[in-house]
């Protein structure tokens, strides 16, 4: 049963994936390998800056039902958005990206409005019954992407920037209409501050933060050397992101109490487990062929990165359902613990790898994702035994 429900919205993942992945092959078959990491690049800074000014609020979007949801959500995004322009122009002034923070000053500040509206409300989104419309706004962003890609193909010029606005503003203009026009309060909670707001995400914010740095770092510090290869790391991230819907969407459902609760846990694992297995090896056995068929042969080195990421996978299972446990059981400052010392030691190694000046592409970044992810399966057994929690309970 638990593994019905996992495949069911496994299915609806797949949708946005693939028009995700049309997306992101007309940029590299119209503008070619640095244009797929430009873009991959802005996704990353204005990722971590969203993310880190946003102070977990989406577990507080969670937990609304108020009929003055949205207010609070536009408020703070007007404020958080300019705490993460302020980090945005440090980021700038220390001249670690090839991307001009101050030429696109007022664009940059349009996405993390939109950006950090659009973490709120698709967390809410996705909490209530009206799931599809969580589908609905990710593929309506994509579509207008697409749409504003075909106009920058016949004029033949590329700008990464409006492809990250468009794709926003895509999922601002379905989240927006949702909650102000189909959202129905479902409870007599009542937040009128944000003071309020913020204080019911605090025990999420570092766990926020610390997953953040874990996914962009890796790409911003691979940007600050080579847009190339991003473009690579990027194509090989993509090719293996639905096997990595399996993990999100197993940790967000056990966190609900939807599934993996109950006798049969260790057995749905062990099914489920075999099952990602047995997707890595048939995605080994075809990612040269998919790669050079919707990217083209100017991306056949990332074949090898997305083998390794693919491999890196194998793991996250257990670490999507043990962290989740941690959750369940409010042992918040030992997941945080946890996270904090595995993402510490993944950034130790990169910019130790930079600082000596180690041949710095995208197959040394993925083993360096490959080994944080194993290292974290290793650390997270002995973090759940000693915070006697039983993952499969």
């Amino acid at each position: 049963m638990a593994l019905k429900h996992l495949f069911k919205l496994f299915s609806s993942e797949i949708l946005i994936v693939a028009f995700g992945l049309i997306v992101g092959v007309f940029v590299a078959r119209g503008f070619g390998v640095e244009a797929k990491g430009a873009l991959a690049s802005i996704a990353a800074i204005v990722g971590l800056g969203s993310a880190l000014s946003s102070f977990g609020v989406t577990y507080s979007a969670v937990k609304l039902g108020s009929s003055n949801t949205n207010w609070i959500m536009i408020k703070f995004s007007v404020y958080g958005s300019i705490i993460a322009l302020l980090f945005l122009v440090i980021y700038d002034l220390q001249g670690w990206s090839q991307f001009n923070v101050f030429h696109y000053i007022l664009e940059l500040y349009i996405i993390l409005f939109l950006t950090i509206y659009n973490l709120q409300s698709l967390a809410f989104i996705l909490s209530r019954s009206s799931k599809y419309y969580y589908p609905l706004a990710i593929v309506t962003g994509q579509v207008l992407a697409f749409l504003f890609l075909l106009v920058m193909f016949f004029i033949q010029q590329f700008e990464a920037i409006w492809v990250t606005l468009t794709t926003a503003a895509g999922q601002f203009f379905v989240s927006f209409y949702y909650i102000k026009k189909i959202h129905l309060s479902e409870s007599k909670v009542r937040i009128g501050s944000l003071a309020q707001y913020l204080k019911l995400s605090l025990n999420q914010a570092p766990i926020v933060y610390i997953t953040a740095i874990s996914v962009h770092i890796p790409i911003l510090a691979l940007s600050s050397v080579s847009l190339k290869e991003v473009g690579i790391y990027s194509v090989a991230a993509a090719s293996v992101l639905v096997l990595g819907k399996i993990p999100r969407l197993l940790h967000g459902m056990t966190i609900g109490g939807i599934m993996f609760n109950g006798s049969g846990v260790r057995s749905d694992f062990f099914k489920l487990q075999f099952v990602m297995i047995f997707l890595i090896a048939l995605f080994h056995l075809m990612v040269s062929f998919l790669i050079q068929l919707l990217y083209g042969f100017n991306f056949l080195p990332a074949v090898s990165v997305a083998i390794i990421l693919a491999y890196s996978m194998i793991p996250l299972i257990y670490i999507g359902l043990g962290e989740a446990r941690l959750i369940v059981f409010e042992k918040y400052n030992t997941l945080i613990a946890y996270k904090f010392i595995n993402v510490s030691l993944l950034v130790a190694a990169i910019f130790i790898l930079l600082i000596f000046d180690f041949e710095f592409d995208a197959e040394l970044i993925a083993w360096c994702i490959f080994g944080h992810r194993y290292l974290s399966f290793i650390f997270l057994i002995f973090t759940t035994r000693f915070a006697s929690v039983r993952v499969f309970a």
